[in-house]
């Protein structure tokens, strides 16, 4: 949809014109789907699911094979923030944080609400002893009241009641949730760009950035292992398997 939609906007609907599109596939299938793909396996083996590569266009095979790595490596490599044991894509870093996200948009929300509420008094009013001058019963500034019974007092008529300010208390959640944020994430706020409390001389700064970026370097570490050793591995296990050098 998304090549479509880019295609409407440049005016080229000639692109997609006598192509198809075609999908391999390299993983895990059964056995019978590759003997009945022409595929020549051992029919006496026990196995009954092998590695191997499917290519297919609009529902129809056009090549299968087992996978050519005696290894059975797949020829892909996945980067991954932080390794989950349920999926290849493991886990990025909105998913690590999302129980503090939840916090802090919480605790904000409450510090709005409780703003909102603790920012003027409850007014509460005995009409019988008074009525507004205008005729309207709203509180402004200057307004002009008259008393309707001289035998009472205005104290009588009117009563404030304010609601606590909790903004305090909530905001110092916000903050322990901040603080649960860098460590869940491994990437402090200094890692990513704020300033904080930066020492004045040249070597505590130092100090302080290459503290910070300890786990970046753990992360590009993982690039490595995960993408760059992988496929100079599978490389030369290609060349040892098919190169008579």
């Amino acid at each position: 949809d998304h090549i479509a939609d880019m295609r409407a906007m440049s005016d080229n609907k000639e692109l997609g014109k006598d192509r198809f599109t075609v999908w391999e596939y390299h993983g895990v299938l059964e056995k019978e789907d590759l003997i009945a793909c022409g595929v020549d396996v051992d029919v006496d083996d026990y196995i009954t699911e092998i590695a191997g590569v499917v290519w297919f266009c609009h529902n129809t095979v056009i090549k299968a094979s087992i996978n050519p790595l005696d290894s059975g490596e797949m020829p892909f490599s996945v980067f991954v923030w932080d390794k989950d044991d349920s999926s290849i894509f493991g886990l990025g870093i909105p998913r690590m944080i999302r129980s503090s996200q939840r916090v802090i948009n919480a605790s904000w929300r409450m510090v709005m609400d409780n703003s909102g509420l603790s920012t003027k008094p409850q007014i509460v009013m005995d009409d019988s002893i008074i009525e507004p001058a205008d005729g309207k019963w709203g509180i402004t500034a200057g307004k002009v009241w008259l008393l309707k019974d001289t035998a009472k007092s205005v104290n009588d008529a009117f009563g404030a009641f304010h609601i606590g300010n909790n903004s305090g208390d909530l905001m110092h959640v916000l903050g322990t949730a901040r603080q649960l944020v860098d460590e869940e994430s491994s990437v402090p706020q200094i890692a990513q760009g704020e300033a904080g409390a930066v020492p004045e001389t040249a070597r505590g700064r130092e100090i302080l950035i290459n503290s910070s970026n300890t786990m970046l370097r753990r992360i590009v570490k993982n690039w490595d292992d995960y993408v760059t050793a992988t496929f100079i591995r599978r490389m030369y296990d290609w060349n040892m398997q098919f190169s008579d050098k």
